[in-house]
């Protein structure tokens, strides 16, 4: 019986440490050398390329996520990073409330590519090539652990510093949209072409020609032409997305033989190919991608319709 009873004393003071341990406040204990709420945030330099600061982004909200590929409390985390990024970040949802940097405390940028190859973080993502004791933004930020969040509100002031995810989502789920600066550069400003979607589709219909060989076929396709925009509105690097050939009633292409028909199908579907890329590469310079008022190099996908 005494021993029954120890078990059961045993196994009641197990579940109370455990549920001690979960609830625990691990700010307390990991946060408390991250900048407090309400201070001035330092600036930095978020994308080289562009030479985009921390300091142009005032005005919108903005995450900073500072972890490491190798770092197992952040592979914990990355699941519920991603769902965050997918629902506020501004690259996802085309909005401007939010905007998320990642910075990688990753040995080198290849090494977060690999890892983030199967891990979808929008937003800005920056590898420091070394940990955080020896870099100048664990200097700046105050980063003794990862992973470390900061919210940073529009008035670039420290909202919320922390080590727990769940403190940011709901600071997320609360974001005082209010404070938001309309008068601000949006995070986000796709290409356009000059003249804008109107101009786009007539440029399209006036310039693109079907191919003789698929009409005569009764072929038709929906081809998705990704292109670069660059910071000068210039296309490049154009490749074929999807090539999604159909035939319409009664097709002439019906009428050959399995081999034929096949052969028939991947020659049209090369011309379909060719005439979308001709277009799209004689395409005159688009207006470039902005993000927060810089000229930025973004991919961009066009679909073109072949429909008898």
């Amino acid at each position: 019986m005494n021993k029954t009873i120890t078990f059961i004393l045993a196994f009641f003071f197990a579940i109370t440490a455990s549920a001690q341990v979960s609830n625990e406040d691990l700010d307390v204990k990991y946060a408390s050398s991250l900048l407090p709420a309400g201070t001035e945030v330092p600036d930095m330099l978020v994308d080289t390329t562009i030479n985009l600061r921390l300091s142009d982004m005032r005005g919108h909200y903005v995450v900073l996520h500072f972890w490491a590929s190798w770092c197992p409390d952040c592979r914990k985390d990355i699941p519920e990073m991603e769902k965050l990024d997918k629902r506020y970040d501004c690259f996802e949802k085309k909005g401007n409330e939010v905007t998320f940097v990642h910075i990688s405390y990753d040995g080198d940028t290849a090494r977060m590519n690999r890892y983030l190859s199967e891990h979808a973080l929008n937003g800005y993502r920056l590898c420091q090539g070394r940990k955080f004791h020896d870099t100048e933004t664990g200097r700046l930020f105050g980063v003794k652990w990862i992973p470390s969040m900061i919210l940073i509100d529009p008035q670039g002031r420290v909202a919320l510093s922390t080590v727990m995810i769940d403190k940011l989502k709901k600071a997320l789920n609360h974001l005082d949209l209010s404070k938001l600066d309309p008068n601000a550069p949006k995070a986000v400003e796709l290409p356009e072409f000059q003249g804008g979607t109107d101009a786009l589709m007539n440029y399209l219909v006036q310039n693109v020609h079907y191919p003789t060989k698929a009409m005569e076929m009764g072929l038709q396709s929906k081809v998705r032409v990704s292109f670069v925009v660059d910071t000068l509105g210039r296309i490049s690097d154009l490749k074929i997305k999807e090539n999604n050939l159909s035939a319409v009633r009664k097709a002439p292409i019906s009428k050959l033989n399995p081999e034929e028909r096949q052969r028939t199908a991947k020659e049209c579907a090369t011309l379909f190919a060719n005439e979308a890329k001709r277009v799209v590469r004689s395409m005159p310079a688009w207006k470039p991608a902005r993000s927060f008022g810089k000229k930025t190099k973004v991919s961009f996908m066009l679909p073109i319709t072949f429909r008898l």
